[in-house]
């Protein structure tokens, strides 16, 4: 009996898998069928409940998605279907793409790609009010001719914008660029604070299409055996559509400014890709820690990279100047660095104090740097690399759209990072059950003696845990040499571009 059980259960599954596979008959139906559904699903699941126009948007106290959806166990599960049935279709049409012809692939990647969103438009934002936040910074610039560095949103308590902020005394924590942006909406719309709502988050969802489009264009280039999967992997994301279409957040403005810097650096052309990184800081400071591995990429192309950073530095001067108020500029970077929540150093913090964990996390992050200049191959490998370590070491607040800033990556990096980044993308929406529906409702007495430890255990858990696991399967799967890759691998192929380029 033993060795039957030992003998015909591997064979079973064996032979489930082989009839699961896809085949070439029907995975052009299947992979149709994954896009109405995707598209239905948005339609029909997601736009009826958070239907803007159902809301009186402007207000004191905006309901969040558990509200909306209900603080019962028949609200998450309904949210549980929201989620699970784009990710399901999601990654069905990822496993059937490479069966499936392709010019209907293409199209039928774009045609989801750019209606979901599309249709999102006209959604609540129920997932966080930072675009209200924004909407307010912009107000501040063009009714009250004030400087959001200096001046926070409490300085207007009668400004019709002023109700749904939830900052309220937090001085602007973004660059300059995002500054100039935010306003564009609110100048447009005037007293039409619905109309500035839908212009910013129209924005967003432009930055986001042209991300797809020059993740498209520079995996075409490079790889172009793997150009359409990189354009699902990541046109398709759930986390990517909800956060920039659903919640207007700017980090579609920050991605879109990485994967410019990167096609424009794998093209060799420097003198643009380090002012598109510049842009990107002065939208979000992070892509600071990417600045040394676009140096040590550009050292074959000084005179490029010379111009490139004297660009650079004439962008920061432009877009800083009309703002600067001195060191004061970025009192509210520094307050908002202060903060601690979703994060190991926040989950650390119950344990020890943040005055010693600043500076361990600190060494953490240089140790780790250093390691990946030394072992990780490729500029986009490296970029990702140094993304995902500045989330675990530097980023003491920490939300579930951060995220979506290591897909954009990981979709011209490819292969088995990819697939990494898309399945933990997941795990931002796992984070919401916890704050949208067992904090207000009290499930595991978090209001007790413990006060929000087990909040932050879940939710940091839920948003680091599933990139611990992919990478000990990388590991694994690489059998323990993290720096090994094929030749022709992007990293393999984008070296050897660069190197006509500079030669």
């Amino acid at each position: 009996r033993t060795t039957w059980r030992r003998a015909a259960l591997p064979l079973a599954w064996a032979w489930a898998r082989a009839w699961a596979r896809p085949r070439a008959a029907w995975a052009p139906a299947a992979f149709t069928l994954a896009a109405a559904l995707t598209l239905g699903c948005y339609a029909l699941l997601w736009l009826p409940p958070l239907w803007l126009f159902r809301f009186p948007v402007f207000v004191d106290k905006n309901p969040d998605i558990g509200v909306i959806l209900g603080l019962s166990a028949g609200g998450m599960l309904r949210y549980g279907a929201l989620v699970l049935i784009p990710y399901a279709c999601y990654f069905a049409a990822l496993a059937l793409l490479p069966h499936t012809p392709r010019r209907l692939a293409l199209r039928g990647t774009l045609l989801v790609g750019v209606i979901a969103p599309l249709l999102l438009l006209a959604t609540y934002p129920a997932f966080a009010a930072d675009v209200f936040q924004y909407l307010l910074s912009g107000r501040l610039m063009v009714a009250h001719h004030a400087n959001p560095y200096t001046v926070p949103p409490s300085a207007i308590p009668g400004d019709p914008y002023f109700p749904p902020v939830v900052w309220r005394d937090l001085l602007a924590n973004y660059g300059p660029a995002w500054l100039w942006l935010s306003a564009v909406p609110v100048a447009l719309a005037g007293a039409h604070r619905v109309l500035a709502l839908l212009l910013l988050k129209g924005l967003m969802v432009a930055a986001h299409l042209t991300t797809a489009w020059l993740v498209y264009r520079t995996v075409r280039r490079i790889a172009p055996e793997r150009a359409t999967q990189a354009l699902l992997a990541y046109l398709w994301n759930p986390l990517v559509i909800v956060s920039f279409a659903v919640d207007g957040h700017n980090d579609a403005l920050l991605v879109l400014c990485l994967a410019a810097a990167l096609a424009l650096a794998l093209g060799g052309y420097w003198e643009g890709a380090f002012p598109a990184l510049t842009l990107g800081v002065l939208v979000k400071f992070v892509p600071l820690v990417l600045f040394p591995i676009f140096l040590l990429a550009a050292r074959r192309s000084r005179r490029r990279a010379a111009l490139g950073l004297a660009g650079s530095a004439l962008l920061a001067v432009v877009f800083y100047h009309p703002f600067w108020a001195g060191t004061h500029t970025f009192d509210g970077v520094l307050k908002q660095g202060s903060l601690l929540t979703s994060s190991p150093a926040s989950l650390l913090s119950h344990l020890a104090p943040v005055g010693l964990l600043r500076p361990l996390f600190g060494a953490a992050f240089a140790a780790g740097y250093l390691l990946l200049l030394r072992r990780v191959h490729g500029l986009p490998e490296r970029a990702f690399a140094a993304i995902i370590l500045y989330l675990v070491t530097l980023s003491f607040w920490t939300k579930g759209w951060y995220f979506t800033w290591p897909l954009a990556l990981a979709a011209l990096v490819g292969g088995d990072v990819l697939t990494v980044a898309a399945v933990a993308t997941l795990g931002a929406f796992v984070a919401t059950v916890f704050w949208g529906w067992m904090l207000p409702m009290d499930w595991w007495g978090m209001e007790g003696p413990w006060g929000l430890v087990p909040l932050d255990l879940t939710m940091g858990l839920s948003l680091y845990l599933p990139w611990f696991l992919g990478a000990v399967w990388l590991w694994r799967r690489r059998g323990g040499r993290a720096g090994e890759r094929p030749s022709t691998t992007l990293a393999a192929r984008s070296r050897r571009i660069l190197r006509l380029r500079s030669g």
